[in-house]
């Protein structure tokens, strides 16, 4: 039996498009659609989200 080829994975599929909204005075959510349909939906709640580049 041949191993998995591990690079033939589709996973999520290709990244379509995201949003980052306000849901409320203290929500903020970030939405990712993914071209296979599927999403994947995260909300923050204090709004208290950074962003770090990693060095």
């Amino acid at each position: 039996m041949d191993p998995p080829d591990l690079l033939d994975r589709r996973g999520f599929d290709d990244w379509g498009y995201d949003e980052l909204l306000i849901v409320d005075e203290k929500t903020l959510s970030h939405e990712i659609l993914f071209a296979s349909g599927a999403g994947f939906l995260v909300h923050f709640s204090d709004k208290n989200l950074a962003v770090r580049q990693n060095q």
